[in-house]
């Protein structure tokens, strides 16, 4: 398999918030991303040996090269991949009336990612680790954690069925830390998404939980770090 892809993001917005604490913020400008890549897959002695590599070329960030190698057998799969992301256009040219102002000299974050995992029937299971170079985090604007940090985690994926009612429920538990040790801003814990779905008369019937757990965030009158409390919402379709 080989394509290429072109992405054009642009970023012009101003958001004015009224109120006893009014907030506006603003940002204009614009990205061009080009990219190529390329995947296979090889059937080897009952071993499924996958491969893929891209190349992008991004308005200020220059040339780069990501790539992902993986084998799975039986069920059971390991991979290593290669990433990266690069700053939104609002953290790095964004402003506020708060005093936020964007970080223009932000460095993409780079990534280097394990994971090993086993899937069945109905259960599909993955625990990894993310080592993060120049990591991207806040402070009173956006930086780059001058030291490597780590994001672990196992997330389980359970599929079935319960009198001809669909469920699938996604768990994550994940470790999100900088450098120093702190936790990652808006990384909770552990989140969960359960849905159920049922086909009546070719109509597809929804209804999902999702849990979004306890995370650290930034308050938005004090620019301080704050503990936030879970949050269940639920939707129907």
């Amino acid at each position: 398999l080989f394509g290429t892809e072109y992405e054009k993001v642009n970023a012009e917005f101003f958001t004015n918030i009224r109120g006893p604490f009014p907030y506006t913020s603003n940002v204009d400008k614009s990205r061009d991303t080009l990219g190529v890549f390329t995947k296979t897959n090889l059937l080897v002695d009952d071993y499924i040996l996958a491969s893929g590599i891209r190349y992008d070329t991004i308005d200020g960030f220059g040339d780069k090269i990501t790539g992902r190698l993986g084998v799975s057998k039986n069920g059971f799969r390991s991979s290593v991949s290669l990433g990266y992301r690069v700053p939104t256009l609002y953290e790095m040219y964004g402003k506020d009336n708060y005093g936020f102002t964007g970080n223009p000299d932000l460095k993409e974050e780079d990534t280097l990612s394990f994971e090993i995992g086993y899937a069945n029937d109905f259960s599909d299971t993955a625990i990894f680790i993310t080592q993060e170079t120049d990591a991207i985090v806040y402070t009173n604007t956006y930086v780059n954690d001058k030291s490597k940090s780590y994001t672990k985690g196992i997330e389980n994926k359970l599929f079935f069925d319960v009198g001809g009612i669909n469920v699938v429920n996604n768990l994550a538990i994940i470790s999100a830390k900088k450098s120093n040790g702190d936790d990652k801003l808006r990384r909770p814990n552990i989140t969960n998404n359960t849905k159920f779905s049922k086909l009546v008369n070719n109509m597809l019937y929804s209804f999902d939980i999702d849990y979004y757990g306890k995370h650290k965030d930034i308050n938005s009158a004090t620019w301080q770090t704050i503990s936030v409390d879970p949050v269940v919402t639920y939707n129907a379709e």
